[in-house]
């Protein structure tokens, strides 16, 4: 004990505030992944009842089933991903790609092997989930690279 207090005395103010800081995003990086998805999921489904209104039942059409089915599947795991990932203090892009193969881990034992029979629709909803993932990803890529992009701009 007395040498992890002579070790943060030993560190300046400056430092022990940033990596409290850091640690706190860290601890944080899980729920906030998991509070973007439910406001995903929630703001995915209100869009599906609206699309639905618009173009009537899904039952329907094929277009309008596949339409909602995407706009339903993709954003949930999208959100998550990227909620959690620029929760991140470091390592986002890394911490893009754990998140994914979480969702898509959970996604896999939720729509194929937990289930006693698996067809066509269980493999679709894995696939969009997983495809969710992965934009999660490109999405974090991008904000990676605008904002290095943007930081060595000169003006």
């Amino acid at each position: 004990m007395a040498t992890l207090v002579l070790f943060m005395n030993s560190i300046p103010e400056s430092a022990q505030r940033e990596r409290a800081w850091h640690l706190l995003r860290w601890i944080c990086v899980l729920p906030v992944a998991m509070l973007f998805w439910i406001a995903a999921y929630y703001a995915s489904g209100m869009v599906a009842a609206v699309a639905t209104a618009a173009w009537g039942s899904a039952s329907k059409s094929t277009l309008v089933y596949w339409i909602r089915f995407g706009m339903f599947y993709i954003p949930k795991n999208a959100a998550f991903v990227f909620g959690g990932a620029m929760t991140a203090p470091r390592y986002r892009v890394a911490t893009a790609a754990v998140l994914a193969s979480m969702a898509s881990g959970l996604a896999l034992l939720v729509h194929v092997l937990g289930q006693n029979t698996v067809g066509f629709t269980n493999y679709t909803h894995f696939a969009a989930e997983s495809a969710g993932a992965a934009l999660g990803i490109i999405c974090v890529v991008a904000a990676a690279r605008g904002h290095r992009i943007g930081s060595t701009r000169r003006h």
